[in-house]
């Protein structure tokens, strides 16, 4: 692990790269879903409401809440494939 990445259970999260490994394999996911778990992982332990992710992923658009939640979903099914 490097002073730029996170390790957590078989992931390896390079921030700096956008970049999401899993067994040192990249994974296909979309920018937004990466920036959110960035951000997340930026707050461990802190609550982030909704509208601190929409104003940190959206920062000029408006945009429902609905589009948290598809990326939320994204990130699980990441953690869901073997």
């Amino acid at each position: 692990m490097t002073a730029q990445s996170l390790i957590f259970g078989p992931f390896e999260l390079l921030p700096d790269r956008h970049v999401l490994l899993k067994h040192d394999e990249r994974l296909r996911l979309g920018r937004r879903a990466i920036d959110l778990l960035i951000l997340l992982t930026e707050r461990a332990g802190e609550l982030v409401s909704n509208h601190e992710i929409m104003a940190a992923l959206w920062p000029e658009t408006h945009v429902d809440v609905a589009n948290i939640r598809v990326h939320v979903t994204a990130l699980q099914g990441v953690g869901r494939r073997a």
